[in-house]
């Protein structure tokens, strides 16, 4: 989902503007599946984050 939000919000701004990825997933199996599109996609794996957004925020300096 985030990639491809990624792609359609660079179509919207016709590749004028760069994007950083930053995600948190609590289920195992879509964490390993966003980490993988985002291996895929050539973004950081390091922005995606394991975990309850509501426990405890993944990036709490961002």
């Amino acid at each position: 989902m985030l990639t491809e939000a990624k792609h359609f919000a660079l179509q919207l701004t016709h590749h004028k503007a760069d994007f950083m990825l930053y995600g948190q997933e609590v289920n195992p199996e879509t964490y390993a599946i966003c980490t993988s599109d985002m291996l895929i996609n050539g973004e950081k794996t390091e922005n995606i984050a394991y975990g309850s957004t509501l426990a405890k925020d993944g990036f709490p300096e961002k």
